[in-house]
């Protein structure tokens, strides 16, 4: 049986995408993934749906962006690196060559 949950973020929304916006779902008691392990959810063959809907400001259309991950993509104890730096004239950089870079994250109980 398919079920769907919408899971609350942290940002729901962004006014420009000017840099970059990390999607992040805070997982404690009320978030539907709460009570899940790794285990249970590869045994459900859970599958994560990000779904993304902007617009193009130059075209003034709106796009439509869907992407699924399995239970084989989630990474537990790891976050993504900020790809946003600072520059010593005040300026920020983006760089996007770190984009699907990880690291350890700070210390929480991982199930």
């Amino acid at each position: 049986m398919r079920r769907m949950c919408d899971l609350d973020l942290v940002r729901s929304s962004s006014s420009f995408f000017y840099l970059s916006w990390l999607a992040v779902h805070v997982i404690d008691k009320s978030s539907p993934l709460w009570e899940c392990t790794h285990d249970s959810l590869s045994d459900r063959e859970t599958q994560i749906v990000v779904s993304l809907v902007g617009l193009d400001e130059s075209l003034s259309q709106t796009i439509h962006a869907r992407k699924l991950y399995g239970t084989d993509c989630l990474l537990r104890g790891r976050r993504f690196v900020d790809i946003v730096e600072r520059l010593p004239d005040c300026g920020r950089r983006v760089d996007n060559r770190r984009l699907s870079d990880t690291e350890e994250a700070p210390a929480l109980e991982w199930r």
